[in-house]
C-alpha cells in the first residue's frame, strides 16, 4: 500500500544524480513551488519552509545557475483520465519493473492508451518514484497522452511530467498496459 512522503522528499525523487549537470541535481525553490528534473521527469509541490534558490539533493547547499523555466513545458491541457484503482496500477508497474528486471532491460517500459487511441510507453521505474509520494486514497488525473509532449499527472497539489519513451517491440516483450487501471472522464475533457 502507498504511503505519502513529504513535498520536499516526493520532489527530490526528480533531481538528476548526472553531477555534469549540477543545476540538475538540486530542487529548484520559489515562493510557492519546489520542483525537481532531470530532463526526462518533473516533479513539483508547494514549497516548505526552503529559503527560494538551487538546492543540491544530497548535501543540502545552494547551487550556481540557471535552473530552466519549466512553466513553459509543463502542459496545460485537461484531465481526461482518472485512476481507478491505485493498488492495481501500482501492481501494473511492478510487474512491469520486475519483468525488466528479469530481461536484464535498462528501462522497463509501461504503456499507456488513451481515448483517442494514442498509445506511449513511460518509464516504470518514473512511474514508481511519482507514486511512490501518493497515497492509498489520493485521486490521480491523467493528461490525455502524447507522443510528442509528457504525460501530466496530478495528485492533489501535486503535479508530475512523465515524458515518452520508445515503445517496446511488441514481438520481443511481455506489453503492461496502465489503460486498464484508468478511467476515462468525459465530463473533464474540453471541446478544442
Amino acid at each position: 500500500m502507498g504511503k505519502e512522503m513529504s513535498n520536499h522528499d516526493w520532489v527530490k525523487l526528480a533531481a538528476s544524480t548526472d553531477q555534469a549537470r549540477p543545476v540538475l541535481c538540486a530542487i529548484h525553490v520559489t515562493e510557492t513551488v519546489m520542483e525537481g528534473c532531470d530532463s526526462y521527469r518533473v516533479h513539483r509541490a508547494p514549497g516548505t519552509g526552503l529559503a527560494a534558490g538551487l538546492w543540491d539533493v544530497r548535501t543540502g547547499a545552494p547551487v550556481d545557475g540557471t535552473y530552466p523555466n519549466l512553466d513553459n513545458v509543463i502542459p496545460v491541457s485537461p484531465t481526461t483520465h482518472s485512476v481507478g484503482d491505485m493498488e492495481e496500477l501500482r501492481a501494473v508497474v511492478a510487474a512491469a519493473l520486475a519483468y525488466g528486471k528479469a530481461k536484464r532491460m535498462t528501462v522497463s517500459p509501461v504503456t499507456f492508451t488513451g481515448a483517442d487511441g494514442t498509445v506511449v510507453a513511460l518509464n516504470a521505474a518514473y512511474l514508481t518514484d511519482m507514486l511512490r509520494g501518493v497515497g492509498p486514497y489520493v485521486t490521480v488525473s491523467v493528461s490525455a497522452p502524447s507522443e510528442t509532449k509528457p504525460v501530466r499527472f496530478e495528485m492533489g497539489d501535486r503535479v508530475a511530467l512523465l515524458m515518452s519513451i520508445r515503445k517496446p517491440d511488441s514481438s520481443r516483450s511481455k506489453r503492461f498496459d496502465v489503460s486498464e487501471c484508468l478511467t476515462v472522464n468525459a465530463t473533464a475533457e474540453v471541446a478544442a
